[in-house]
């Protein structure tokens, strides 16, 4: 599926996004229609959100919270470390 953008220029979208351009089309651009989608017999319906249900994450990979939590407390041990080391 292509999108047309302000700028008259277009745009190739990846199929879960077309999905989710498709969504928001049918709900009339609401965000929150998409999310609170009653239509669950809809083959696009898993899709809506813009990711694909099927894809298993790697058993190595990290969440985004969990990548947070990380930069957090590696940022706290170092800011820790300075100060005692002075």
């Amino acid at each position: 599926m292509f999108i047309e953008l302000k700028d008259k220029s277009i745009k190739r979208l990846s199929p879960v996004k077309a999905i989710k351009a498709k969504c928001l089309d049918c709900s009339g651009a609401s965000k929150k229609e998409v999310r609170e989608c009653i239509i669950q017999d809809c083959p696009l319906y898993p899709f809506r959100l813009g990711k694909n249900p099927n894809r298993k994450l790697k058993k190595n990979s990290v969440s985004t919270t969990e990548k947070k939590s990380i930069g957090k407390v590696e940022h706290k041990a170092v800011l820790e470390t300075s100060l005692f080391e002075k």
